[in-house]
């Protein structure tokens, strides 16, 4: 991922279209729930990172289209300083990670496994107000929402 890209990744949840903003670089996205005007800021699970990774040891399998984008589907199996890490992920020719299914298993605690995928994509310039959480929205705590997600989202760091 050697230039900067910004992805919304869509996810039914109760009846509900929360959007994800995930912005390249950074450590943190936000959850945006619009049918209650209200967006959670998380921490992006470390593992997460592991992916985008460029030294991650990738190996091409096939090519596949996910969601309407041509990726190369690659396989990832390395050991990392503190655990290992498996799985799939699909790249499209600009490195857009289109989806990933894999699992993380620390020398110590317990196993991590991802699967997401994007979908909606919108390849070229994109209106920077798409990436930002709409004026008025009120800020919850990832623990007030992590349930209707139906996932565990960490709070981010105090900036």
């Amino acid at each position: 991922m050697a230039h900067a890209r910004r992805a919304t990744a869509r996810a039914a949840a109760a009846g509900d279209q929360p959007v994800f903003i995930l912005r390249a670089g950074s450590a943190h996205g936000d959850v945006v729930l619009p049918q209650l005007h209200t967006v959670v800021e998380f921490a992006l699970p470390k593992e997460f990172a592991l992916l985008g990774n460029p030294a991650l040891r990738r190996t091409p399998i096939g090519q596949e289209t996910v969601n309407g984008i041509a990726t190369t589907k690659y396989t990832i199996e390395e050991a990392l300083p503190g655990g290992h890490i498996a799985g799939s992920l699909w790249l499209s020719r600009d490195g857009i990670p289109m989806r990933c299914d894999g699992r993380f298993e620390p020398d110590k605690g317990r196993r991590s496994t991802i699967y997401w995928e994007l979908r909606d994509v919108k390849l070229g310039k994109q209106d920077e107000a798409l990436f930002e959480v709409p004026k008025g929205y009120k800020k919850l705590p990832p623990d007030a929402v992590a349930p209707l997600l139906g996932m565990h989202l960490a709070a981010p760091p105090a900036h």
